[in-house]
């Protein structure tokens, strides 16, 4: 995987972008996520659509531009998609969690076309359940990453519905064991990271009951029991990293129905703290990234209900200082994400909005 950050480089005094290319995507897009898909050094996209059962695949040019979007067969409407070597070979591959309770993998061919989608059943016994979001870690230590899909049983707006989280350990040949679920009520969004410093990989997730829920992972592909802690709203997105330079993983979540994120300060061995509240929209999506080159993680965040993109620039210290707010014109932001798509390295966007486009913004 290449790294498309721009640690680094020389600080810049301004918070500004410019508005770039606009992409006609797939209708209704959930998702997006960068990574070099064809192996020439350059960043693509990938976005997830609602209504289509393709994935959508710009691959970039290197000059902030990207070719028209190729339509990749996925077998399902997806809502949220992930980028990593699954099996090994040095290419990209895409994982996608599924509206109809499934997952499904692509597997690269390294030229930014992929092989057949092969899907995996994740709803377990619930009835009614769709499968929101995913992540891809290493949970066993084998060096292949296995994937964690949230799932929530509800086909309404209902905190007190069943879900739970499903574990997919990487038996390499390009294949997963079958899941191994955990309970999780109102789980949506899943994050993973070393949060009790052990060297073995653990598991977050944002719930529709105003709930975080944290999983610890003990290094053979197993969780323990879950640890709750209160947000601000229904969360439905959630994101790991350090804002406060401590060393330690800190969360941060978007809430709906509430119009704010929530941050929860890493205290060690895998605790945290009560979580602050900061304003914002309906937030379903968020990206963290050092957008001014300044040392201190940002958060950017969207909402269905608002036409821009809110970005926080991190103080260090786990606070934030006033929002920028990045206009999307008449759109709505439905997945964003940052990257140094010019080679200027300055980190640029990527947002999918319900143009449905893929609308670029250049970093200043």
């Amino acid at each position: 995987m290449l790294d498309f950050s721009t640690q680094g480089a020389d600080p810049v005094p301004d918070n500004e972008f410019t508005t770039g290319q606009v992409i006609a995507i797939t209708s209704r897009p959930s998702d997006v996520v960068v990574a070099d898909l064809n192996g020439d050094g350059k960043p693509d996209t990938a976005v997830t659509s609602e209504t289509d059962p393709v994935v959508g695949v710009t691959l970039g040019k290197g000059d902030g531009t990207f070719a028209k979007m190729l339509s990749i067969p996925a077998g399902q409407v997806g809502s949220h998609i992930v980028a990593a070597d699954l099996d090994g070979d040095g290419h990209v591959d895409l994982a996608t969690s599924n509206h109809d309770g499934t997952a499904t993998a692509l597997w690269g061919n390294g030229d930014g076309t992929f092989s057949r989608p092969v899907s995996y059943k994740v709803r377990g016994d619930l009835a009614v359940a769709e499968a929101w979001w995913l992540v891809a870690a290493d949970l066993n230590g084998d060096r292949a990453l296995d994937l964690v899909v949230s799932i929530y049983g509800s086909n309404g707006p209902d905190p007190s519905a069943p879900g739970q989280v499903a574990v997919l350990l990487n038996r390499g040949s390009r294949t997963f064991d079958n899941p191994v679920f955990y309970a999780d009520r109102a789980a949506v969004a899943v994050v993973a990271g070393d949060f009790d410093s052990d060297g073995k990989i653990d598991i977050a997730t944002a719930d529709f009951d105003r709930t975080v829920r944290v999983f610890r992972g003990d290094g053979t592909g197993h969780l323990g029991p879950a640890a709750e802690y209160s947000i601000d709203g229904q969360g439905v997105a959630i994101a790991a990293g350090d804002f406060n330079g401590d060393s330690v993983l800190d969360l941060a979540t978007g809430n709906d129905g509430t119009h704010s994120l929530s941050v929860l300060r890493g205290l060690g061995e895998g605790t945290f703290g009560t979580s602050v509240r900061f304003e914002a929209g309906n937030t379903h999506t968020i990206a963290l990234a050092d957008l001014n080159r300044d040392g201190h993680l940002d958060l950017l965040a969207g909402g269905f209900d608002e036409r821009f993109v809110r970005f926080l620039p991190g103080k260090g210290d786990g606070s934030f200082l006033a929002e920028v707010r990045i206009d999307m014109g008449w759109a709505n932001a439905r997945g964003v994400a940052a990257a140094d798509f010019n080679g200027d390295r300055k980190l640029d966007l990527a947002v999918a909005d319900n143009g449905p486009t893929l609308h670029v913004f250049i970093g200043k």
